[in-house]
């Protein structure tokens, strides 16, 4: 990996807890940049309670109908994204890495802003487990594999 794309883990984090934070919330915090400043602006979040959006955003076409015209939809990758309408701009994007912003997300979790949003911890060996809840639905958090 390379150095630009990595950042030191802060003091009073969690180690096998902090990666739940890297994907998710690094996710979320290139969204929110992309849109630009608030500027008395709303914005919607959508999945709040997922992995992404619970750090922001996962509905697509559902969304549009909350945006106001000529606004700007920010959306991760999915099978059926959304298509532009009423002037709205659609963006859709994955998270690129960012070193600098995740060493700002960290230290954010350090200070307790953010959340480690951690569902569970199982071994490795009881990965089933894991994979059952997520199945299942309703997890707040990542499930976090321990070797």
């Amino acid at each position: 990996m390379p150095a630009a794309a990595t950042a030191l883990l802060p003091d009073g984090l969690d180690p096998v807890d902090a990666p739940s934070l890297p994907p998710n919330a690094l996710t979320a915090a290139q969204m929110v940049h992309r849109i630009g400043p608030a500027n008395g602006r709303s914005l919607l979040v959508t999945g709040a309670a997922g992995a992404v959006g619970g750090y922001a955003a996962a509905l697509h076409a559902p969304a549009l109908v909350a945006i106001r015209d000529g606004g700007t939809f920010v959306g991760v990758t999915t099978a059926s994204p959304a298509t532009p309408e009423r002037d709205i701009g659609i963006v859709i994007m994955n998270v690129a890495p960012d070193g600098t912003m995740l060493a700002e997300l960290l230290a954010l979790a350090a200070s307790g802003v953010l959340e480690l949003r951690v569902a569970g911890r199982v071994p490795l060996r009881e990965a089933t487990t894991a994979y059952d809840k997520v199945a299942a639905g309703g997890q707040r958090g990542r499930w976090l594999l321990i070797p």
